[in-house]
């Protein structure tokens, strides 16, 4: 980026150069991690489990004959494929299984096992959990880009990067080696900062 003297606005692009390469300049040798402040439920890799009764079948032929008799799946468990490889899923093993579904099952297809198994409770928000759930079970997932951006450290390009890193090194700056504080807002701008530590909590969000 190149600036000549007089032109309009030419001073700002000379100062964010400036800023930014003593951003570069201060940063060296550091490595900065943004991580994003998101719930629990995005950020947790792995997702709860929950017991349901399946059967074996291995002639898969036979698998068309048994979904014909299973009872409905409950509506939360919508995220949840019915078939993996030979097992299906009947229902969740918190609830004993009826008598006329045995018998059902018992004339329809003999000698076939029920067994339990743990499948996910819900459905995958990222693809990190994605990958982990399909290890215990296959599980429907529609990737959110925002969140995937923000997890992967793509969301940000490199110079808001580098603004961000700015913002932390002045925070660091007025700390005085306690906790520093820069509140910035959506348009980029520093609206407060502090790093005054003479109240009661010592928070610097609070004093700022």
């Amino acid at each position: 980026m190149t600036c000549t003297e007089g032109e309009p606005g030419c001073s700002g692009c000379c100062n964010l150069v400036n800023e930014q390469e003593d951003t570069r300049k201060k940063v060296k040798g550091r490595k900065f991690i943004i991580t994003p402040v998101l719930r629990k439920e995005i950020m947790c890799v792995e997702l709860p489990l929950i017991e349901y009764y399946a059967v074996y079948v291995e002639d898969k032929c036979k698998i068309g004959l048994l979904l014909q008799i299973l009872p409905n799946m409950p509506s939360e468990a919508n995220h949840l494929k019915r078939i993996k490889n030979e097992l299906v899923l009947i229902q969740p093993a918190n609830d004993p299984l009826s008598q006329e579904f045995i018998k059902k099952l018992q004339t329809t297809l003999s000698d076939i096992p029920i067994i339990k198994v743990k499948v996910p409770l819900h459905k995958p928000v990222t693809r990190t959990q994605f990958l982990w759930a399909k290890q215990h079970w296959p599980t429907a997932f529609h990737p959110n880009k925002q969140y995937e951006a923000l997890l992967s450290g793509n969301f940000f390009t490199a110079d808001e990067y580098q603004k961000i890193i700015g913002f932390y090194l002045e925070s660091e700056k007025i700390s005085n080696g306690g906790s520093g504080c820069v509140i910035v807002d959506l348009k980029g701008e520093v609206v407060a900062k502090s790093g005054n530590r003479n109240i009661p909590l010592g928070h610097a969000v609070m004093a700022a």
